[in-house]
């Protein structure tokens, strides 16, 4: 409370008989949950009692992590009198006398930050998360991590990719913990591990050696660890030995999930034999249980127990796993309840639909976070984990996946919760200037998927023009597109960047408006490249040459801002790999399709 009145250009007097704001830790709350919901020692109750009464404020709880909650929901009455008292000179600051009482629907609300996809963010941003963790009451962050962790005789796997230092890990665990955030670590384990399988010296590791086509890059490569090679264990005890001892949480995040490409090389015989699933079930349970050697619990992705939709997915005991889904109909409810039918805790985890879009699918956003909260109530889930991802370079800037933030710890807290107030919620909690423009461009820029008329799973249309370039004209999954659609996009889109231009005028990292204003840009091209390819409705190289030649400048220029703009919220290391791809593709252009690619 005292840094935050702080912030608001206030102070604490120590003492006097009657305390202008009070805490008390109590045995119970009348009316109020005694335990944390979830299973039995899932954490420790956070339910408050924050009450507004003629002589300050007074905040209840049987818990210090409940008192804390508190203290965040006073400061935030506390912020909002004060931009009261800012709009009409000469008016004080008042409170209206009231009483909260307040408690969480799931016991464990995360979330999941993507740092593997190049955008590993600089240590003061990271600071900055975990106190938006705590500003939205969320008590669990995990930053996921294919190659981010400085792990010793590993340094040509993230050599070039600006880990995250030990020193820097230890001091975000302590800074988390001092508000009640728990930082979890995550490495995965099985799938998902071709930047390190691409290098010589793993690749022998890996179920095909030779590569398979994977959604993370344009070209194939080696992507899971063989699960019936005995060294893939070693790596992993290696990874875990250095990973956890400078963690204090009682989880470890090991992934697990994606394996495609299991029994389509070097463990195929067994999956032959034995069943796939099986070979998958037996490589996952000794995972596990070199975390549970370890002192520690895992979480794992449990999406591979899935795909078998006739069984009760049969879950190693001691564990935690976590089901994930990021489309607005995803089947939540009826996984959930397969799930919960397995006895075995699992939590439930939704998306900011952010990643593969330059700007958000908002609607997609909020109707997939609310189905996921409902789902998890209905069927027992014991943690809400909202994730955002920054697959194939992590293009969108960080301020697109705001919204989606918000609305999930929201749906984590209370999924009655009206959607109606997220706009205020996000501009109040997150935007570092509180601009009502700048929030309602994120809006904007959310909804120019409803603005093009056309559709696609896990990405907006015009982004797969960049990711699947040699698809023809129009991408696969790609619907309803028109060139009239992407000229609407376009439009809609210039007046949003008009609105961004007006606020670009502070460089520091916390002014959004121009990593807006690229995304914006971005995405204005993305579509003259559509219809450039739909006016011919063939391959890249039949659209004339000045066209492709005026399409490959301009996007070496947004290249070029790409590279400025990065190493004010981001570490360098993974900009080169981001901004390849891009590059790439303005050649492949400009060759009509002619080079590699």
């Amino acid at each position: 409370m005292k840094r935050g009145l702080e912030e608001l250009g206030q102070h604490l007097e120590p003492g006097g008989p009657k305390p202008v704001i009070q805490w008390a830790l109590v045995d119970q709350l009348e009316g109020l949950p005694s335990t944390a919901p979830g299973p039995e020692g899932s954490g420790p109750c956070e339910a408050y009692r924050l009450t507004v009464h003629p002589g300050g404020l007074r905040m209840e709880s049987t818990t210090a992590v409940g008192l804390f909650r508190a203290t965040v929901t006073g400061l935030q009455l506390l912020r909002g009198a004060q931009d009261a008292a800012e709009a009409t000179p000469g008016r004080p600051w008042t409170l209206p006398c009231l009483r909260i009482d307040d408690w969480p629907e799931f016991g464990r609300r995360g979330l999941l930050l993507d740092v593997s996809r190049d955008r590993v963010p600089l240590q003061d941003q990271l600071h900055r998360l975990v106190r938006r963790c705590a500003e939205l009451k969320l008590n669990h962050l995990q930053l996921y991590s294919e190659h981010i962790f400085p792990y010793a005789g590993h340094e040509e796997v993230w050599r070039d990719a600006s880990p995250i230092t030990i020193v820097e890990w230890k001091d975000l665990v302590d800074y988390a913990r001092e508000v009640h955030v728990d930082l979890v670590p995550n490495q995965q384990t099985f799938g998902h591990m071709h930047r390190w399988l691409k290098h010589p010296q793993y690749r022998n590791l890996s179920e095909v050696p030779e590569g398979v086509e994977h959604a993370f890059d344009f070209d194939p490569e080696p992507f899971s660890l063989c699960a019936t090679d005995p060294r893939s264990l070693e790596l992993v005890t290696d990874l875990l030995d250095q990973l956890l001892p400078h963690f204090t949480s009682e989880f470890v995040s090991v992934g697990c999930d994606e394996t495609f490409d299991l029994g389509r090389g070097r463990s195929q015989k067994a999956c032959t034999e034995q069943g796939t699933h099986a070979v998958y079930l037996d490589y996952l349970g000794r995972v596990l249980d070199l975390v549970r050697e370890r002192g520690r619990r895992p979480l794992f992705w449990a999406d591979v127990l899935l795909e078998d939709k006739k069984e009760v997915p049969r879950f190693p005991t001691g564990s935690v796993g976590l089901l994930w889904g990021y489309e607005s109909n995803h089947p939540f409810h009826d996984q959930a309840e397969r799930l919960q039918a397995s006895g075995t805790e699992y939590w439930i985890c939704p998306g900011t639909s952010s990643w593969q879009s330059f700007t958000g699918r908002h609607s997609n956003m909020l109707a997939n976070v609310a189905l996921a909260a409902d789902a998890g109530r209905q069927h027992g889930a014991a943690g809400y984990l909202v994730t955002d991802w920054g697959d194939f370079g992590h293009w969108q800037p960080e301020a697109i996946s705001w919204l989606g933030q918000v609305a999930g710890a929201c749906q984590a807290w209370n999924p009655e919760a009206t959607q109606d107030h997220l706009c205020t919620q996000t501009r109040t909690h997150v935007v570092p200037s509180k601009s009502a423009d700048l929030t309602e461009s994120l809006v904007g820029l959310g909804g120019l998927v409803e603005v093009s008329g056309a559709s696609c799973p896990n990405a907006t249309p015009w982004f797969m023009f960049l990711r699947r370039p040699t698809d023809g004209a129009i991408p696969r999954d790609v619907l309803n597109l028109t060139a009239a659609g992407l000229v609407a996009t376009e439009d809609r889109a210039e007046e949003i960047a008009k609105t961004l231009e007006g606020l670009v005028d502070d460089p520091g990292p916390e002014n959004s408006a121009s990593d807006l204003l690229w995304a914006t840009r971005m995405t204005q091209w993305a579509c003259r490249l559509g219809r450039a390819r739909l006016k011919v409705g063939d391959e890249i190289g039949a659209v004339d040459g000045a066209t492709r030649k005026a399409l490959a400048n301009e996007l070496s220029a947004l290249v070029q801002r790409q590279a400025e703009l990065w190493p004010r919220t981001s570490r360098t290391g993974g900009l080169a790999d981001s901004g390849r791809r891009l590059r790439r593709l303005g050649r492949w252009i400009e060759n009509g399709g002619s080079s590699a690619f």
